[in-house]
């Protein structure tokens, strides 16, 4: 400010005026910072998500640039899934995840036990669908924010997360954001085995990001500032060294599984038919007697996830003349005999037989008979 009097010089004037278009923005040193929180929490994320679908994930950051909510999704192919992500403690904030619905539905089918094959872009995500890719982010955001707990040295906590099929743009944007609010759009390449080689973005609101920044630099251990002279550079020189140390663990735990299925399939080959073998008849455990079983990791992460149950009567082949023809009082012939097992059926898949029964005034169903494995494989 010039002596003697109250006018602003010209340079204070631009600096005023620069200050809020910097406020929307970030620096270099702040993007290279962002894609290395990126890269560690991910990393977590991808752990996460191979153990949900025993499929190599792997999940990398490679751009990071500010745009608006409506900027992105109308850049996306529709439809597509949006997952809102409540982060509410440590940080708060609303962060977005959007997916292609194909890697979407992959992602379902696999946690619901499917291959992940044969699904096409025209996939129709259901509720049982939905629910399950909401459990898969869920795990992989559980993971994200443990990692940068880790990072920040604070508890960091999200919301389950809700995944919206198919959402409408305008008035999403409209209750959430505030004329075109400014979100740092971080682009992750997502690659599982064979299926999906894509990738998803991740949307937070710039002040959320500049507070993670600011926690960062606050912090006295581990991506942090240690002294007042510091620079955000020295911020992204550790960021990058714990991204190395947290890439070489998992290639460490990767080769650990690859060496130990060698070694099995090597012992497996070297067992010959004249070899003697110690053989002990399996024991499974009674229908009746339920505890002290477990279901495997995956099923136990997927006990909320609904089902529809059917109970079939039976069935027969009808012609379309016969089917028009069809009115009150008509009496179709089904292929099962009065008081044969009925079938039950399991988002259409045969599980069990059983009997038909009334429970008060409502019909019920008495499990008789559990479909082995290899009749539901004939029954296909």
């Amino acid at each position: 400010m010039s002596n003697g009097n109250s006018q602003l010089s010209q340079e204070e004037i631009d600096s005023l005026i620069n200050a809020d278009d910097n406020e929307q923005q970030i620096t270099d040193e702040e993007a290279d910072v962002i894609g290395e929180i990126g890269n560690i929490a991910m990393g977590s994320a991808a752990t996460a998500l191979f153990t949900l679908l025993n499929k190599k994930v792997d999940i990398t950051a490679p751009e990071v640039e500010i745009s608006s909510f409506k900027e992105v999704v109308e850049n996306y192919t529709k439809p597509f899934v949006l997952v809102k992500v409540e982060y509410v403690e440590g940080l708060e904030g609303l962060n977005l995840l959007i997916l292609d619905s194909k890697d979407a539905a992959i992602i379902a089918d696999l946690m619901m036990g499917g291959s992940g094959e044969n699904i096409d872009a025209d996939t129709e995500l259901d509720e049982i669908h939905l629910s399950a890719v909401g459990e898969a982010m869920n795990q992989m955001m559980g993971s994200s924010s443990t990692s940068i707990s880790n990072i920040i040295d604070k508890v960091v906590n999200i919301s389950p997360p809700e995944p919206i099929f198919d959402v409408d743009i305008e008035e999403f944007d409209n209750e959430h954001f505030d004329n075109d609010d400014s979100l740092v759009v971080t682009s992750f390449d997502l690659k599982i085995g064979n299926l999906i080689d894509s990738t998803f973005k991740q949307l937070a609101p710039l002040q959320f990001t500049k507070k993670l920044i600011k926690s960062l630099q606050s912090n006295d251990d581990g991506l942090t500032a240690k002294s007042d002279n510091s620079t955000q550079s020295d911020v992204s020189d550790v960021a990058k060294k714990n991204a190395k140390e947290k890439q070489s663990q998992q290639k460490e735990t990767q080769q650990k599984q690859t060496k130990q299925k060698q070694t099995q399939h090597k012992q497996s080959k070297q067992l010959k038919s004249s070899d003697k073998v110690d053989v002990q008849e399996a024991q499974f455990p009674e229908f009746g007697d339920k505890e002290g079983q477990t279901l495997p990791q995956n099923m136990e992460l997927l006990k909320d996830v609904p089902l529809t149950v059917t109970v079939r009567l039976g069935k027969t082949t009808m012609t379309i003349s016969d089917v028009l023809d069809l009115g009150e009082g008509s009496i179709i012939e089904l292929d099962k005999l009065a008081g044969e097992l009925v079938d039950l059926y399991v988002n259409g898949k045969l599980i069990a037989k059983g009997e038909v029964v009334v429970i008060d005034e409502s019909f019920g169903f008495r499990v008789k008979d559990i479909i082995s494995p290899a009749e539901r494989i004939s029954e296909i």
